[in-house]
């Protein structure tokens, strides 16, 4: 089982299986490989008790969408520095037992908040756009520069 809850099958066996599908992936217009492109894992694997998620990934980086009950997106994890040992920016929209919500963008280190959009909005061209929108701008108001 994969500690940090990931996707089932083929995609949990490793980098061979992550190797495999990266070097065959494809535009499907122009032939070119797309290594830098954001796609989605399909059946990936929910957890009972948490909430519904979606999850990304290329060669740079992996994208974990979280959405509430309502449906609207309720947090996403951005990894990066995958070849170099990963690192993760998360944000979370978080309700306290009085019913306050606020939202909170947490890092596992200093982050370079530019470098990180970078990555993001150069991967993620093919999200939908109100979902990128959303996730550049939590990253754009809520990060430090480092």
């Amino acid at each position: 089982m994969d500690p940090w809850g990931g996707p089932e099958g083929s995609f949990s066996s490793g980098e061979a299986a992550l190797h495999f599908v990266f070097s065959n992936w494809n535009d499907g217009e122009t032939g070119v490989k797309s290594k830098h492109m954001l796609k989605e894992l399909k059946n990936v694997r929910q957890i009972a008790g948490e909430r519904p998620r979606r999850w990304f990934v290329d060669e740079d980086i992996e994208l974990i969408l979280w959405y509430g009950e309502d449906r609207k997106l309720s947090g996403f994890q951005v990894c990066y520095d995958k070849k170099a040992g990963t690192r993760s920016v998360t944000w979370k929209r978080i309700t306290e037992e009085n019913g306050e919500t606020h939202s909170v963008l947490l890092s596992d280190g200093p982050f370079n908040k530019d470098r990180v959009m970078a990555l993001v909005k150069r991967d993620s061209e093919n999200l939908e756009e109100e979902v990128r929108q959303f996730i550049l701008q939590r990253l754009e108001t809520l990060g430090t520069h480092a």
